[in-house]
């Protein structure tokens, strides 16, 4: 090849000798540091162990698929077998090894998928507004029959103590405060839906769908001679009383449906709670039976007359109520026998059908009819049959007897069917014995109703278990009445006197008012005294026995007698002298006694009522003796 330089010539050659060197150095490379990849947990596993890797799953893959144990064996489908098993199942018990707990909270635990989430059920706590007092509270007096108290032991002990023990005549106060019942049922059918957790009312089932008194609870201070009031006192229960409340009794172990079987027993406990009767006495007072009180003889007033007053008027209403059915049901017994009902449409459908009649020669004007005598009488007898109705309907809403919304309603006397159901409010009271005559006292008062959770722990959550352990909510507490004078067996007053001018003595003379045998009485004449003397009352019977007189020890004695300069008109300043009087061991502070308020006083305008009503009261129970 002329012309082709020796370079030239051999460039080619050179080429391929330097690709097949770089090729070679690359194998050599590659074979000395093969390289490495990530399989499974080798991190540097080379293309050999790769392939060694896939060759024996492939190979255990191959001799899985050709295994005989992997085939699936297919039972045949029997016809109605499913049927049978799931009727098997209906029929078995659901949980035959639990034995579930009766009422309880976690009921639904129990039975269903622990991992769903239950909502506790929380129920609404009541709470019951105060009572209010009823001013002013009553004081009574009456003699314990001698017979009676001997019956209760605790009565008779407390008889026995006092200095004159032979002595059965009392006095005794009765305070009274106004419940808010429909306030009560409010609070126990109150839920609270809007809460977090939504609050529902108990179950009325929970309380025998009624409200239960389980106290009433009265407290008492006295006025002490700074004006400031003493010490708080609980009213006890009366004497021999204490076994049918639930005060001091021990109800460890008890359950609501014991306590709805005491309350609704034969012994009538919550009356007893709610308005006591006092003990038997001579002329019952503090009896709840208008019937036998002394009432009749006109021996009450204040508080007690007012509530006999209202009891006369109910028996009163209910003998109109007694004699409205009576007649309705003879005039509807007459209507019935005339035809039935006669109106405006009956007139026009009549009117329409003898209208249409054809009349026949020779028939009457009214042969077929009733009538115009017969028609009148119907007429007449309709209207005076629904007006008995709307009467009798009227008077029934007005006494409580029936709700607006109900046409019938069942009569009962009133006196003994007016209920918690029927009433907005109710009157509680207590006769307290336990108070020292001559004392300023003041009362006020709460109530503990019957707590519907009581007993009632399984069915409620552990947040409000503690709700099942009282027997009873407290209401909150009312103000203090207005406070009462309780008066001594002897009461006096300053009644007229002489200052001693132109050579007469300066004397006093006293009104005496003395409780005895169940009566107050009067001292005729008014007693006179001069300063110096003690204040002894002697009191005679007016029957002439000496066995019966005694005298009335006051402990004072008449310090001075001295013009009153307040006693109006100026010519009455003689005859209505001032009186100091003092305690005859000179103890304690000298009182001033003036005629003109003294004849003001309300315990003296009390009691010359009731010496004017006892002169014609007679005792309703033979004294013994």
């Amino acid at each position: 090849m002329k012309g082709i330089s020796l370079i030239e010539r051999h460039f080619e050659k050179a080429g391929f000798v330097l690709v097949t060197v770089l090729i070679g150095s690359y194998i050599l490379v590659d074979f000395i540091n093969p390289a490495t990849i990530q399989m499974g947990l080798e991190s540097n596993a080379t293309t050999k162990v790769v392939n060694s890797l896939l060759i024996a799953q492939a190979t255990s893959l191959k001799q899985s698929q050709d295994s005989t144990t992997s085939s699936i064996d297919l039972s045949p489908v029997v016809s109605g077998l499913a049927q049978k098993n799931f009727n098997e199942k209906l029929n078995a018990n659901i949980l035959p090894s639990l034995k579930i707990r009766q009422n309880s909270p976690s009921f639904a635990g129990e039975i269903m998928n622990p991992t769903i989430k239950l909502l506790n059920t929380l129920y609404y706590q009541p709470r019951f507004a105060a009572p209010k007092m009823v001013s002013p509270v009553e004081w009574l007096s009456d003699a314990i029959e001698p017979e009676e108290a001997s019956k209760i032991e605790p009565l008779q002990k407390f008889l026995d103590a006092r200095p004159d023990s032979k002595n059965m005549d009392v006095i005794w106060t009765k305070p009274v405060a106004r419940v808010d019942l429909k306030g009560i049922r409010a609070e126990l059918a109150k839920s609270v839906a809007e809460a977090a957790v939504p609050q529902i009312a108990a179950p009325a089932i929970w309380r025998n769908n009624t409200i239960y008194f389980i106290d009433v609870v009265f407290e008492r201070q006295r006025k002490m001679e700074d004006g400031t009031w003493g010490e708080l006192v609980t009213v006890p229960i009366l004497l021999g009383r204490a076994e049918k409340t639930f005060r001091d009794r021990d109800i460890k172990g008890w359950d609501a449906n014991r306590i709805f079987s005491e309350m609704r027993g034969e012994k009538l406990i919550e009356n007893e709670i709610r308005q006591p009767d006092f003990y038997p006495t001579r002329y019952n007072s503090g009896r709840k039976d208008p019937s036998t009180s002394l009432a009749k003889s006109g021996g009450v007033d204040g508080t007690t007359a007012l509530d006999k007053k209202k009891q006369q008027e109910a028996l009163k209403q209910k003998e109109q109520l007694d004699a409205l059915e009576k007649e309705l049901k003879i005039k509807e017994s007459e209507l019935q026998s005339a035809g039935g009902e006669w109106d405006a449409e009956l007139a026009k459908k009549e009117a329409e059908r003898k209208k249409n009649i054809k009349k026949k020669p020779g028939d009457s004007a009214d042969a077929s009819d009733d009538s115009p005598t017969d028609l009148k009488l119907r007429s007449k007898l309709t209207l005076v049959v629904r007006d008995l109705r709307t009467k009798l309907k009227r008077l029934k809403k007005d006494f409580g007897i029936e709700s607006p919304k109900s046409d019938v309603a069942t009569v009962a006397n009133p006196v003994e069917s007016a209920t918690e159901a029927d009433l907005d409010s109710i009157d509680v009271w207590t006769h307290d014995l336990s108070v020292t005559p001559g004392e300023t006292v003041r009362y006020r008062c709460r109530v503990e109703i019957f707590n519907p959770f009581f007993s009632r722990a399984r069915q409620l959550v552990k947040e409000q278990i503690g709700l099942a352990t009282n027997l009873a909510i407290p209401s909150q507490t009312s103000d203090w009445s207005a406070p009462v004078h309780v008066p001594t067996k002897a009461m006096f007053f300053a009644e007229n006197g002489a200052l001693g001018e132109k050579g007469t003595k300066q004397t006093i003379s006293f009104s005496v008012y003395v409780l005895r045998n169940g009566l107050w009485e009067k001292m005729d004449p008014n007693p006179q005294f001069e300063p110096g003397q003690p204040l002894l009352f002697s009191i005679e019977d007016s029957s002439g026995n000496s066995d019966d007189n005694f005298e009335i020890q006051t402990g004072l004695f008449v310090a001075d007698i001295f013009e009153d300069l307040n006693a109006m008109p100026e010519k009455n300043r003689a005859t209505l002298p001032g009186v100091v009087i003092s305690p005859i061991d000179h103890a304690g502070k000298f009182v001033i006694r003036y005629p003109y308020q003294d004849k003001l006083d309300p315990d003296q305008t009390r009691l010359k009522k009731l010496v004017e009503d006892g002169k014609n009261a007679k005792p309703l129970v033979k004294s013994a003796g």
